[in-house]
């Protein structure tokens, strides 16, 4: 990857003229297609080589839009460091290490845990940092930061600003657009990326084709204009035109009648169906089930998911290389999506849902023997592709899931799937009255009551004679969702 040098020297004249800060917050900001995660990380490599990593986060991938999730977030931050976080809870009393351990981790505590425990999280979270950063200066990473912070986010972040921290803490963040404020007594510093020079398009044609000078100018003279600097946009031009014609020899001199015989065009969609046309068949039934996936798939899972395809661990390399594919971390974990917007539309609309029958069976085998952190919503996928019964078990999971994390809307979505469809599943063990009792319950508590007194009311329905303490209790549930309408003559009924 290349380094934008304008960001690099704005780096490098601030810390040239000022390196007394506490807290510095460095925010790169450019357009769809600009490299600024990997600007980030190059920065940090050059100038901040000693630096603790503290905290990586993508928001696009895990937008910690509710405390449940942080919890998660968190737990995670102190188990992947067992070792410095059994240092730092040596400074207090043994009962209250163990008070600590127990209410983070042991399953029993779980019944603890609620809206208000998350508070005293993040605060232990923000003293194991100022622990971890007394002795060296530590960063933090957010990719996609976003302009307007969530409720959690912003809870999260502002805690800082309540504990004294005599160590240094860079934070590094990255978006489309520059922030006009981050924390209180730290510095904020807006990066814009622009497009790259002719001198950076031919460094970068050179390291992506590994090709000679010569022909990484002649093929900048011919890109350049086209791809308005635009990092992504090369690597798109570069791996759908350029790689077939240096197939043989990459440092064979290109001659003028070659590049006259490729013509780059300017229709984004004709790019990416030459470079569709490039890619092997099985790779492209993997892009099209990732393209279709709203979460972040785990690295581990694919690989093994292109090891299935008989496809080599070299085509990873190649794919994270000229960002078909973008691979981000969440604390110990790393994760695989399309991060290319246009890429991701493009491959999810010219791909058909009989491509990935031969994806779909490994992806389950996968879901249903192993549980990641964060749920991943794939049982539309699984219908569409007639699998019925294995879609609504998944959509099942899923939408207890997404209700145990906070995500009610969405699991609410799921709830609704499964009322649609249960009917077409042939032996399957949920009940209806299952899914009725829980979508009312998460109803009546997202104060949606009308609807809920629907859902219980139809449950009511569908409850047999043997079933009269469970028809009583949803009766008094029907009368006090009435009560909260204000519909009390309706309430005796």
């Amino acid at each position: 990857m290349i380094l934008h040098h304008r960001a690099s020297e704005q780096i490098r004249n601030i810390f040239s003229e000022h390196k007394e800060w506490q807290r510095i917050w460095i925010h790169l900001y450019g357009e769809e297609g600009i490299s600024t995660a990997s600007a980030a990380n190059l920065l940090i490599q050059r100038y901040f080589p000693e630096a603790a990593p503290l905290f990586h986060l993508n928001t696009s991938f895990f937008p910690l839009r509710t405390f449940p999730q942080l919890q998660i977030v968190l737990r995670r931050f102190f188990t992947s460091r067992k070792t410095n976080f059994r240092r730092f809870l040596r400074q207090y009393p043994l009962r209250m290490q163990e008070n600590i351990r127990q209410l983070l981790f042991s399953p029993e505590a779980a019944s603890l845990r609620n809206k208000e425990t998350i508070h005293w999280e993040i605060h232990l979270f923000w003293c194991f940092v100022k622990f971890l950063v007394k002795e060296r200066v530590g960063y933090f990473v957010f990719e996609h930061f976003p302009e307007n912070q969530n409720r959690v986010l912003s809870r999260f972040l502002s805690h800082i600003e309540h504990i004294p921290i005599s160590g240094s803490i860079i934070f590094f963040s990255t978006g489309r657009k520059p922030i006009s404020e981050s924390l209180k007594e730290t510095k904020l510093i807006n990066i814009h990326l622009t497009k790259l020079s002719v001198r950076e398009t031919e460094s970068l044609v050179k390291e992506i084709l590994n090709t000679s000078a010569i022909n990484a100018r002649l093929i900048t003279n011919h890109i350049h204009l086209k791809s308005r600097g635009n990092p992504a946009a090369i690597k798109f031009f570069l791996q759908a035109y350029f790689e077939p014609a240096l197939r043989k020899n990459s440092r064979e001199l290109l001659s003028g009648d070659a590049l006259s015989r490729i013509k780059i065009p300017t229709a984004q969609e004709t790019i990416f169906k030459q470079l569709i046309a490039r890619l092997p068949a099985r790779g492209v039934e993997v892009l099209a089930f990732l393209s279709r996936i709203t979460e972040p798939f785990p690295k581990e899972w694919f690989l093994r998911l292109l090891k299935a395809q008989n496809l080599p661990n070299t085509v990873y390399k190649e794919w994270i290389r000229n960002e078909i594919i973008h691979e981000s971390d969440l604390l110990d974990r790393s994760y695989v999506t399309i991060g290319n917007r246009p890429w991701k539309e493009f491959l999810a609309t010219s791909t058909g849902i009989e491509q990935l029958s031969p994806v779909l069976p490994t992806v389950g085998s996968f879901i249903l023997h192993s549980r990641p952190k964060f749920p991943i919503e794939l049982s539309h996928l699984f219908f569409e592709a007639g699998e019925i019964n294995l879609a609504l078990k998944l959509a099942y999971r899923e939408a207890r899931e997404f209700s145990r994390l906070g995500e009610t809307h969405r699991a609410l979505g799921r709830y609704a799937f499964l009322r649609r469809n249960l009917s077409r599943g042939k032996q399957v063990s949920i009940q209806p009255t299952d899914i009725l009792r829980e979508m009312g319950t998460l109803q009546k508590q997202m104060g949606l009551y009308e609807n809920a007194f629907e859902v219980f009311r139809e449950l009511r329905d569908n409850l047999g004679d043997a079933q009269r303490r469970e028809w009583l209790k949803v009766s008094l549930e029907m009368a006090q969702l009435l009560f909260r309408m204000d519909s009390l003559s309706e309430v005796r009924y």
